[in-house]
């Protein structure tokens, strides 16, 4: 990436990459674009530390495997918000939809995410879900 890596295209190219590790169901490449700590605000309210990649990795692994069975597909996102916080960060918010082989959505929700930018790639400082 460039000298100012957080803009549109990084960001698109970053979800494009995110979705691609998801659909894999691929742990360690799914944790891969995740700073170490990283934090994870859920939609009840919890939140989780991610403190290392390995252990990042299973629980994605986990978390991935758990929507296949759920019959997801494949990923819908566009991204609703980007702003940029100087020129090595962004908060993105991103409307997602889990989709069916047949292109239906299984469900939808929205996602905010502080981005930085860490040995020239984005990574995920923060996930927050956003109640409906």
């Amino acid at each position: 990436m460039d000298s100012h890596p957080v803009n549109s295209a990084s960001v698109n190219a970053f979800l494009s990459s995110y979705v691609a590790a998801f659909n894999s169901c691929d742990g360690p490449a799914i944790a891969s674009h995740y700073n170490f700590p990283s934090l994870s605000l859920r939609g009840d309210g919890s939140l989780s530390i991610l403190q290392e990649p390995e252990a990042a990795a299973v629980f994605f692994a986990s978390m991935s495997s758990a929507y296949c069975e759920q019959g997801c597909a494949d990923w819908k996102w566009s991204v609703e918000d980007l702003q940029e916080i100087g020129s090595q960060s962004a908060i993105v918010a991103v409307n997602w939809s889990m989709l069916k082989a047949d292109r239906s959505v299984l469900r939808s929700w929205r996602h905010s995410y502080n981005l930085i930018a860490s040995g020239g790639e984005l990574r995920i400082l923060l996930a927050t879900f956003n109640a409906p």
